[in-house]
């Protein structure tokens, strides 16, 4: 109800409120500060600009703590909604989809045990009417983002090929503005990992890229090996994609339209 400077202030002082040591050596934050920092996000009155502080906020925090798995579930289901919510920036819609990289639960603690971060990933991912740069994204924290082993990732470099293609489209009739350059970088790295710290087998850490979680996958192979060839292009965002390319990427689409309809969790 204060000032937007008087929130401002508020929300930076919650974020940096700890407690304790975990046994895993990670600050705890106070479960009142999550709370609270939930609560700007769910609230209809509080405007973007305070929902943008909030969620930095919040990305902070689970960078920064411990965080319950409790918690961290309450953060994805916040996120997803907040997502769902007519949002008009894309700026803000990048910025949710960041905070969801920093939840290191693969699946929900208490109920069903149904992904945290990688079901929005995929509903963003399909969204065709959502802007290509959160699609892409989103595509990237497919390969980055938190997963288990029960996830089948042949089906979900099927989607990550399509979004590849419409990107090429949108590319190539528009080349040289700067956002097709993350996009590339991103769908690059829903396949690969970034450094070496990227093929970790344990957590925290765990392999980063869709290549690496799913090394003897023919399909992820086979599309990543694709894909690469529209992502570079988008990187230095210069001249066009060939044609051939585009027509290898979509030849290899058609003939695996079998695995849109196979479960991938």
């Amino acid at each position: 109800d204060n000032s937007l400077d008087a929130r401002a202030v508020a929300i930076q002082v919650i974020k940096e409120l700890y407690v304790n040591k975990s046994a895993a050596g990670l600050v705890e934050n106070h479960s009142e500060s999550m709370v609270a920092l939930i609560g700007l996000l769910t609230d209809p009155e509080q405007p973007d600009s305070v929902k943008v502080m909030a969620a930095a906020a919040i990305s902070y925090v689970l960078s920064n703590t411990s965080v319950i798995p409790q918690e961290q579930d309450r953060v994805s289901e916040v996120i997803a909604a907040e997502l769902d919510r007519p949002c008009t920036e894309v700026a803000y819609q990048l910025l949710l989809v960041d905070t969801l990289f920093t939840i290191t639960r693969a699946r929900k603690s208490v109920g069903a045990a149904n992904t945290t971060v990688m079901g929005t990933f995929v509903k963003l991912l399909d969204e065709r009417s959502r802007p290509l740069q959160v699609r892409c994204r989103a595509a990237y924290g497919i390969g980055q983002g938190a997963y288990d082993a029960r996830i089948d990732f042949d089906p979900l470099a099927w989607k990550v090929a399509n979004l590849a293609l419409d990107a090429s489209v949108f590319f190539n009739q528009a080349p040289g503005n700067p956002a097709w350059q993350q996009c590339g970088v991103d769908l690059f790295f829903a396949y690969r990992h970034a450094d070496r710290n990227g093929l970790a087998k344990q957590p925290p850490m765990l392999p980063q890229g869709m290549m690496n979680r799913a090394a003897t996958s023919v399909p992820v192979k086979d599309s990543g090996e694709l894909v690469f060839k529209i992502a570079v292009p988008l990187i230095f965002n210069s001249g066009r994609i060939p044609q051939a390319d585009q027509v290898e990427l979509k030849a290899w689409i058609d003939a695996n339209k079998a695995l849109a309809n196979k479960a991938w969790e």
